[in-house]
């Protein structure tokens, strides 16, 4: 318990490239004996720079700024023993600064449903036994494209 609170205190940054900053897909899966479950992230990134047609990196001046912060809320509930059914509400909140221009914007991402079957149930405990689930999810073009 310890552990897993001082891991809320630390920050990391991590740097990507602009075709895999999307983020990753980790689902809200009810694994114990629960019926909902709520679960939120809150994620910050920064464009640096950009990259030409001709493959030569643009780095932006300290006064240049494009930040972007989304809170995501992911919601599941319990359908029955084997099945379970979520919704992803991100809420995304972006903000340019350049030199002698302000722009700033809050909205609805792309929305998210997922589903999931529980095709090795735990019937019992068992350090041995393993637990096993089918994942799906699909991604509603709700937002608005930048």
């Amino acid at each position: 318990m310890k552990f897993s609170f001082s891991l809320l205190l630390l920050s990391f940054k991590v740097w990507s490239a602009s075709c895999c900053g999307g983020g990753a897909n980790f689902p809200a899966l009810i694994t114990g004996d629960y019926k909902a479950q709520l679960t939120t992230s809150l994620g910050h990134s920064s464009v640096i720079g950009h990259t030409t047609a001709d493959k030569r990196s643009i780095f932006h001046a300290d006064d240049n700024n494009e930040r972007s912060q989304t809170l995501t809320l992911i919601g599941s509930y319990q359908l029955s023993d084997f099945w379970q059914a979520g919704l992803s509400l991100p809420l995304i909140r972006r903000s340019i600064t350049h030199p002698g221009r302000n722009q700033e914007s809050t909205g609805l991402g792309d929305v998210e449903i997922h589903g999931a079957f529980e095709f090795l149930p735990e019937y019992s405990y068992s350090s041995w036994r393993p637990s096993g689930f089918w994942f799906s999810s699909l991604s509603l073009p709700t937002g608005p494209s930048i």
